[in-house]
């Protein structure tokens, strides 16, 4: 067998066949080294791209969160049981908060001043359990950043000041 080099002096040249097995082994000898080296290359870690802290996620949050979602939420603590709440929120505005009955709940009224409903206020609460509480365990959703689960004891000698906290089915809409 032989092949066929590009012509010189308009003639097409043969390689005769016992030349091409010493080509053949040259391009083995090279993709043998090639891999070797690319084995010995140093591996360099890349830096983690998880947060460590409330800002971090909040920045996270802050890049990539749909304009419209609905969310619900629910706090468990020693106080005014509310049950799971349905929120709705427009334009970054909440614009309904609904009971498991179906009651309407608004944000700055009644049984929700002292309860953290917007995601807003989710990252402010998380920010002042890190900096205030005894004890403060926040898992964070892994693709937009928010506070989805919290777990509080603000005094860890006060009995019932513990305050969990958890959002769910969060929807873009």
């Amino acid at each position: 067998m032989s092949l066929r080099l590009p012509a010189r002096n308009g003639e097409p040249r043969a390689i005769p066949s016992g030349d091409m097995r010493s080509w053949t082994r040259w391009g083995v000898v090279a993709a043998a080294m090639s891999l070797l080296l690319a084995a010995c290359a140093p591996v360099i870690p890349s830096p983690s791209t998880s947060p460590t802290d409330v800002a971090g996620y909040r920045a996270i949050w802050e890049a990539n969160h749909p304009a419209n979602y609905t969310y619900t939420i629910e706090r468990t603590c020693f106080c005014l049981p509310l049950g799971p709440l349905s929120v709705t929120v427009q334009d970054g505005v909440v614009t309904s908060i609904l009971t498991e009955k179906g009651r309407h709940l608004h944000e700055d009224r009644g049984p929700l001043t002292a309860y953290p409903v917007s995601i807003d206020a989710l990252f402010d609460y998380a920010e002042e359990a890190e900096a205030r509480s005894a004890r403060s365990a926040i898992g964070y959703d892994p693709t937009l950043g928010y506070p989805a689960a919290l777990d509080i004891d603000w005094d860890s000698t006060t009995p019932d000041d513990d305050v969990q906290i958890q959002v769910t089915d969060f929807h873009a809409v």
